[in-house]
């Protein structure tokens, strides 16, 4: 978040969300161990971990969405 896209190629559009939220305090945290199956499937190993943060119990709603034309 805040905001989420897709593109629509067939129209050349853009279509724009933008997600708000309220009561947003991350808490740091230790990362115990993390399994990402999208890396492993792409062969890629030795990742780090850069941060972790526990999010709980934060109210969110979703904006009307916007649409753009992308000509070519």
């Amino acid at each position: 978040m805040p905001f989420s896209f897709s593109y629509d190629a067939a129209a050349s559009r853009v279509i724009s969300i933008e997600g708000v939220r309220t009561g947003w305090k991350p808490r740091p945290m230790k990362e115990l161990k993390a399994d990402v199956p999208f890396f492993t499937k792409l062969g890629i190993s030795n990742l780090q971990i850069a941060n972790a943060f526990l999010l709980e119990e934060i109210p969110y709603w979703w904006k009307k969405g916007e649409v753009e034309s992308w000509p070519h």
